[in-house]
């Protein structure tokens, strides 16, 4: 946690995050340089001004332009507060096109009623709720899929795995070796770890 309570993840690639032994799994617990908390806050500010974000997803913002100004700033050797602030912008507005579409495409599971309070959205279909279940978390899948930036033949190899096939038919079918198809695996895997830290 930073010293606005919000926890920063570190791209163990940049040659400054090596030297220091920081890596994406553990929390930034120094204080961040002012200009990565000023780029990041002030995109947020710009994007809260045009959109109205709830306190969750200010955080959330908050988080994915702090990691964006951080490496921008780590991998400049003398970095420009603009060229922060464009890395921290981007990054919000991928991330904003990202939320929209998953909020487009899931039910709200909340509703006002004729006396305009919320209420629950309850299904009583059993088999309904197990394919509400299903869309959401093909939803959810989908947004991380997509903070992932994965490449063609990464989304291939997930296609082909979620289908059911085997390591071996995956790598037969791309033309390539089963070693390649189980690295591959682990860089996506690596790569939801600072996203998801259960997986």
């Amino acid at each position: 946690m930073n010293a606005f309570g919000v926890r920063v993840e570190i791209d163990p690639s940049s040659s400054e995050n090596r030297e220091e032994g920081l890596c994406m799994e553990e929390p930034l617990d120094t204080q961040l340089p002012p200009m990565v908390e000023w780029c990041a806050r002030g995109a947020v500010r710009v994007l809260a001004c045009h959109y109205y974000l709830s306190p969750d997803q200010y955080e959330e913002a908050l988080q994915e332009a702090l990691i964006a100004a951080w490496e921008a700033y780590a991998s400049s050797p003398s970095p420009h507060h603009r060229v922060v602030w464009r890395s921290a912008w981007n990054a919000l507005r991928r991330w904003w096109r990202a939320e929209r579409r998953w909020q487009n495409h899931t039910l709200p599971l909340e509703y006002p009623d004729e006396q305009g309070e919320w209420q629950a959205f309850r299904v009583v279909n059993p088999d309904a709720e197990a394919q509400m279940e299903q869309t959401m978390l093909r939803a959810e899948l989908e947004r991380l899929i997509e903070r992932l930036r994965l490449t063609r033949q990464e989304r291939l190899v997930l296609s082909y795995l979620a289908e059911g096939w085997s390591q071996r038919e995956v790598a037969r079918r791309l033309g390539r070796s089963q070693a390649w198809v189980s690295g591959c695996l682990a860089t996506i895997r690596w790569r939801a770890s600072g996203i998801v830290p259960c997986l």
